[in-house]
């Protein structure tokens, strides 16, 4: 029994990656499939994947899987490092595009002894949302906070362009010491963000140490790339 436990919360530090399988989806409306795959590589590569394998219709990437959790579930004693890989495909359909995308985690990669295990959809999902994102645009607070606390205070380390932050007049390295009047100073990161979830044109509040309070609206922000629409 304590075994079956000890399994259990190893899986739990794992972040869920070995359930069972699904597959993630987006659709892109009209977008351009070369474009889109080159911004998926370009994502991909700065989050620290390789591209494996890639032809028009399916690109897969891969990663080391390093650290205790990985290589005591998937490692072997002819290699301690397992690999995860993610498989995203895209199918042109007149001018929107359906990107589908899977994980697998490879013990023994590169060899005659691979074995896969199907990984989570929520290990892609995220990953083809933000692709979406960048070509149809969507509804962003538009900030991006170092996940650790500074004196109390979480710190603003990125704005995103035409966002309700940026429109607010908050800038890179302000530091939040509340949201909607509660303190930021026992809140973990996770509390943090479950504040700043919100809905379509809802608005929050924040408190910038030394700045004052800012009111910012959930509002639609346009894709980066060309052809993007609401």
């Amino acid at each position: 029994m304590k075994k079956l436990i000890l399994i259990g919360i190893m899986l739990l530090m794992f972040n869920g990656t070995v359930l069972a399988a699904n597959v993630a989806s987006v659709q892109i409306k009209n977008s351009d499939k070369k474009q889109v795959m080159d911004a998926v590589v370009k994502h991909m590569v700065e989050n620290g994947y390789n591209i494996m394998t890639a032809n028009d219709y399916q690109i897969v990437f891969k990663t080391d899987l390093k650290g205790f959790v990985p290589t005591l579930f998937f490692g072997t004693r002819f290699n301690g490092t397992p690999e995860m890989r993610v498989y995203i495909n895209f199918v042109q359909m007149n001018q929107d595009l359906t990107l589908t995308g899977e994980s697998k985690i490879i013990s023994n990669p590169n060899s005659g002894y691979e074995k896969a295990t199907a990984g989570d959809y929520q290990t892609v999902q995220p990953i083809l949302d933000e692709i979406r994102f960048k070509f149809n645009g969507g509804y962003r607070l538009g900030f991006y906070f170092n996940t650790k606390k500074t004196d109390g205070c979480y710190k603003v380390v990125g704005v995103l362009k035409n966002s309700g932050v940026e429109k607010a007049g908050i800038k890179i390295d302000d530091e939040v010491e509340s949201v909607n009047g509660e303190s930021v100073k026992s809140m973990s990161y996770k509390d943090f963000a479950a504040h700043c979830t919100m809905a379509e044109n809802a608005s929050l509040t924040v408190g910038i140490k030394g700045r004052g309070e800012f009111v910012i609206i959930n509002m639609f922000v346009p894709g980066e790339y060309q052809n993007s629409s609401k």
